[in-house]
């Protein structure tokens, strides 16, 4: 006889592109200051909670987000004192309504590229 239990969430194996993402939030954390500091990897982590009057019936409460947004920046001088630089950000997230995962935060979140001289920006 097999025992149930009440509160068992089945497991599902997760995605290769969930291994991606995995791989990105761990390079982007560790900041490698390689090749003189001409790019930074960087980042912010973000959480809210969110207490709702009229839940829907068996449902929490409390509404919570966590994220990440890594960002790379890269900088570079060229010659006669001018400068080219680019930045990339993606938006990496979930929302979860008590126990339950109700969304997902994924999506390009800034990209933007300049070149500055003394006479041009």
């Amino acid at each position: 006889m097999k025992k149930r239990f009440p509160f068992y969430k089945t497991i599902t194996a997760p995605s290769p592109f969930y291994f991606v993402k995995a791989l990105f939030f761990v390079l982007f954390i560790s900041n490698t200051n390689i090749a003189a500091q001409v790019y930074s990897l960087k980042g912010q982590m973000w959480g809210s909670l969110l207490r709702g009057n009229d839940p829907p019936i068996g449902r929490s409460n409390y509404e919570e987000s966590w994220g990440y947004i890594p960002t790379l920046s890269f900088e570079r001088n060229l010659i006669n004192n001018s400068v080219i630089d680019f930045e990339w950000a993606y938006k990496i997230g979930k929302v979860y309504s008590g126990d339950y995962s109700i969304g997902t935060l994924d999506a390009p979140y800034r990209i933007w590229f300049r070149y500055s001289s003394d006479r041009i920006e």
